[in-house]
């Protein structure tokens, strides 16, 4: 996933969900350092599969990355 989303520019942060359940199943989070990577991996990646899997990517209104994992997965209730 990091050699992907790095062709669109230097990635600050990148977390990819490792919870089970399925709302947050394959969830990945990506933050460059300039907002025209972004935009360019969204217009890119948006349609396209990864793992046989359709991609959707959106701008999110996460800023702390901690935040991006299911509530009840830090109170180990997370399936």
């Amino acid at each position: 996933v990091f050699m992907e989303l790095s062709n669109y520019g230097e990635i600050e942060e990148l977390v990819v969900l490792d919870n089970v359940s399925d709302h947050m199943l394959g969830n990945v989070y990506c933050k460059y350092y300039r907002e025209e990577a972004a935009e360019r991996a969204q217009k890119k990646l948006t349609g396209r599969f990864y793992g046989s899997r359709l991609i959707q990517a959106e701008y999110t209104p996460v800023t702390d990355f901690r935040e991006a994992r299911c509530r009840t997965f830090h109170e180990t209730r997370c399936a």
